[in-house]
This record gives C-alpha cells, sequence and structure tokens, in this order.
C-alpha cells in the first residue's frame, strides 16, 4: 500500500516577550490524531496540529538575573495527503520553523518514508533519530514539559553556561540520517539510525567548548506490556560517534570521538503513574571533557478530566568547571472539552556554575487541537 504523504509544517514560535507564548507545534513523542478532511477511493486529505498559549512570571531572588523577553512567534499545521495502493505506505514530510521578528529558522526536516506493516518503515533524510523516538520516561501533564522543557523560553542562561537539557539521545534534526524501524512484535520495537554530519554547525556539549560531531550510528529498542490495568514501557539507546571536531574557547581544536546512552522507564496502574530515565555521555580523555549526564523522576495522577503530575530533572556537564542546571516542576491540568485544555505550572529552576541562579515561575497554558 503506497501512500504519498506530503506534511507541511509552518512554524513560528511563541510570543513570550510580555510572558505570552503562542505555539501551533512540530513533533511529538505522543503521535497526534489526525482528522480526515476529504476522503474517496484510495485518496485520504488529513491533517493535525495543536495551538498553545502560556502566560506567566518567573521571578529570582539572586542578583545575577539571566531573565529573558525576547519576543517571537511559531506557527505550525500538518496536511497530510494519503494515496494507498498495495502493501506499502511511501510518504514526504517537510517542516519548517522561523522566528519572522528575528529573520532566524529553528529548525528545518525533510524526509522520504517507506513503510510496511511486515516489514517495518525506513526513513531518509533530515529528521529525528530513533535515540528520540522510542524515548521512554515519566508523565507530565502540563503544556511546559519538565525534560526538554518549552520553559527554557522564558529564561536564558547565565553567560558561558552549558548543562545538558534533555535525557534521550539529542542527535539534531539538522543532519542528514537513515532510520529503519521493525514493527512491533510482542510488544518490542527496535531501530537504527545512520546519521552523517553536514551543516558544519557547532553545538555545545560542556562549558567552553562547542563541538560537531561526525559519522554515527543510534540503535534503540522499546518494549510495552499491558497486564490487565498495568501499563509498562521501558526503552534503551545507544550512539557512537566518530570524527567529531571540539573547538575549545581558547582557540584549541581537537578531533576524537564519543559515546552517548540513554534509558528510561514508565509504569502505570489505573490513572497513577512513575517513571525514570536518563542520559550518559562519554568522551576521549584526549578531549580533557569529563562524563556528562542528565536524569528525571517524575509521578503523575491523571484521570479525567484533571490531572497532577511533580517532576524533577537534573543535568550536568564539565570541562574545566562544573555546570548543573536543576528543574523542578509541579503542573496541574484539566481538560475541558475534547479539543481544549489548560494547564498551570509552577517551581523552580537552577543553574550552577561559579555562583547559584534560583528562578521561580508560574504559568498557566490552553491549548486547543485541531
Amino acid at each position: 500500500m503506497y501512500d504519498a504523504i506530503m506534511h507541511t509544517y509552518i512554524n513560528m514560535n511563541r510570543l513570550y516577550g510580555g510572558l505570552l507564548t503562542t505555539v501551533l507545534p512540530l513533533f511529538s513523542l505522543t503521535a497526534q490524531a489526525e482528522i480526515s478532511l476529504w476522503k474517496q477511493d484510495n485518496l485520504t486529505l488529513s491533517t493535525a496540529g495543536y495551538a498553545r498559549g502560556f502566560w506567566g512570571h518567573m521571578h529570582t531572588f539572586d542578583t545575577d538575573a539571566v531573565l529573558k523577553a525576547q519576543g517571537g512567534l511559531r506557527v505550525n499545521y500538518t496536511l497530510t495527503p494519503n494515496i494507498s495502493v498495495g502493501g506499502y505506505t511511501s510518504a514526504r514530510l517537510i517542516r519548517n520553523g522561523i522566528f519572522p521578528k528575528r529573520n532566524k529558522t529553528i529548525f528545518y526536516e525533510n524526509y522520504l518514508t517507506l513503510k510496511s506493516e511486515t516489514v517495518g518503515r525506513l526513513d531518509a533524510g533530515q529528521l529525528k533519530s530513533v535515540g528520540y523516538l522510542m524515548h521512554a520516561g515519566p508523565k507530565d501533564v502540563g503544556l511546559l514539559d519538565t525534560d526538554d522543557s518549552d520553559l527554557s523560553f522564558f529564561y536564558a542562561d547565565p553567560s558561558g553556561f552549558y548543562a545538558p537539557c534533555m535525557t534521550y539521545l539529542g542527535t539534531d534534526s539538522r543532519d542528514a540520517k537513515i532510520n529503519y524501524t521493525t514493527p512491533p512484535k510482542n510488544g518490542w520495537t527496535a531501530g537504527v539510525t545512520l546519521v552523517q554530519s553536514e551543516d558544519k554547525k557547532d553545538d555545545s556539549i560542556a562549558p567552553g567548548v562547542k563541538f560537531d560531531h561526525g559519522k554515527g550510528v543510534i540503535s534503540a529498542v522499546r518494549f510495552e506490556r499491558d497486564v490487565q490495568s498495568v501499563s509498562f514501557a521501558a526503552s534503551l539507546a545507544a550512539a557512537w560517534y566518530y570524527d567529531d571536531r571540539y573547538r575549545y574557547t581558547d582557540g584549541n581544536t581537537v578531533d576524537g570521538n564519543h559515546t552517548e546512552y540513554a534509558g528510561g522507564f514508565s509504569l502505570a496502574h489505573g490513572a497513577f503513574s512513575v517513571g525514570v530515565s536518563g542520559r550518559w555521555l562519554h568522551f576521549q580523555n584526549k578531549t580533557n571533557i569529563h562524563p556528562s549526564y542528565a536524569w528525571i523522576i517524575g509521578t503523575a495522577y491523571d484521570p479525567a478530566p484533571w490531572g497532577i503530575s511533580l517532576n524533577f530533572f537534573q543535568g550536568s556537564a564539565k570541562f574545566k568547571e562544573e555546570n548543573r542546571f536543576q528543574n523542578i516542576m509541579f503542573s496541574l491540568k484539566y481538560q475541558i472539552t475534547p479539543i481544549l485544555k489548560t494547564a498551570f505550572s509552577t517551581g523552580c529552576i537552577t543553574f550552577h556554575q561559579n555562583n547559584t541562579n534560583r528562578h521561580f515561575f508560574g504559568i498557566l497554558g490552553l491549548e486547543t487541537r485541531f
């Protein structure tokens, strides 16, 4: 069955300058239900997406304030025409994200898909890795998330600060990749990604160090099982990168390799769930970069139509000095209608550098799906 799929995403993110954020987003670990707009014979036209608005405040009690009030806008939608012929699905996805006020592209994805229920799925182009797609971890009922949190749009890191902000393998979508994912069998799904860095854009990897990762192989496996009212999900992922180039603030450059590992699980009984996940990065001795890590633990109670969650995240990286980031977030949500949800999140983020910066926040969000 061939489905020619065209996803058009136009993204412009988050008007948060006046502490208002508007989002019609992009890609999520949680799949969105598509709405069928038109269907005839083997051709289906459908759409999916959501919009989010945030209102709130962040306050610091420390002298070294790092709050950010820089305006922007992100808009996103998907449009999917499906053509069904035979036993395979062919797809094309294009996604763009820009900040028009700053004339800045924040991400770009463009890839082709070939999928079969018996053989599996093959993706080629600029997209996320299987380490991202198969990740398991704790639930957050809010709209900001604690792992790879959108709270970062409300502040700026202290000068020179860097610590990992996510527990899944975070190879970005700029680089060309080939993903293969097996069809689910007895709760198991496995995948592998081949990646080649092509954009030559450096990313922070430790305080005072940026790098451009080279060729890489990423593998992942996920297991899911439901037993009566108990649901369990677990994931493991590993990545090996070769021909990295590390650039230091003193002007030195070093070529090397590094490895990454990630894992997580979640356990749910009825509306109650707990979860934990983590990520570990190891570098060659000649880079002088210490191992980095990030981990999160959380719990949630999510009966319809309301829910609460509490999560704690910590990430750490060290070159000559250690930088450590912490985020504790409590969220409360209420599902007003099947397509309209509101949520309130409050907590504290902490930057540990030469000194400690703490910032307390309270943010109200509204989401509508379409």
